[in-house]
């Protein structure tokens, strides 16, 4: 069943679809343009304000709650009632890649957010079955977020496995910069680890140069997610 439809809310929110509907599914190309994110307040539970584009094409199963979709979107003029957010969603914040949810798990392709103040990507699956997940961001200068810190901030996580059990390796690094006036160098910090089930355990381990000051750091760590 073709399905073009165009849907609009006064001065806010336009919606243009374009596809093919069946009983259990949907498949085609959907637009959503909002002039004003105030609309959406309420449901946020916080002030809002900004504008959004966002295209979705591909495919929306209705019983299974599945879905394989490229998206592309813009957003500008962004704010909401956190500082350090406003901080890092100045300017025009975009979305693009591949997400999607099936019998393989979640699996994301070069899904990228990002502006000038930072960028995450996604890349892989993730699953009970069998994982192989990559993410990656970066702030690039902290002090887009905070007035007590500055310099790059790049975080490095993986996650591989099968069953319930997943190999975890996470990497945070600050190469030069500062924390409440005082100077850090090369900052490096790594867990290494499995998470099986409910329990997260690992070893950390770090080093670097606090206040021109040289740290190590090594230890082991134990979390239950449920806890």
């Amino acid at each position: 069943l073709p399905l073009p439809a165009r849907e609009q809310h006064p001065q806010a929110l336009s919606h243009t679809t374009k596809g093919q509907l069946s009983s259990s599914a949907y498949e085609g190309v959907t637009q959503l343009d909002i002039s004003d994110l105030a609309v959406f307040s309420g449901l946020a539970e916080q002030k809002l304000a900004g504008l959004l584009q966002l295209k979705a094409d591909g495919r929306t199963e209705f019983l299974s709650g599945g879905f394989d979709l490229t998206v592309d979107g813009k957003a500008s003029r962004l704010k909401t009632e956190n500082p350090a957010l406003n901080g890092l969603l100045q300017g025009e914040t975009s979305l693009s890649g591949r997400a999607a949810r099936g019998e393989k798990g979640i699996e994301f392709e070069r899904l990228r957010l990002g502006n000038n103040q930072f960028e995450t990507t996604l890349n892989g699956r993730f699953a009970t079955g069998s994982s192989d997940l990559q993410a990656q961001a970066r702030i690039y200068n902290l002090s887009s977020i905070t007035d007590e810190a500055s310099g790059p901030l790049a975080l490095d996580l993986s996650a591989k496995g099968k069953d319930s059990a997943h190999d975890l390796e996470a990497r945070v690094s600050l190469s030069s910069g500062d924390l409440r006036n005082r100077p850090v160098e090369n900052l490096i910090a790594r867990l290494v680890g499995k998470l099986d089930k409910e329990q997260l355990a690992g070893r950390i381990d770090g080093s670097g140069q606090f206040n021109k000051a040289p740290f190590k750091l090594a230890g082991q760590m134990s979390y239950n997610l449920t806890s």
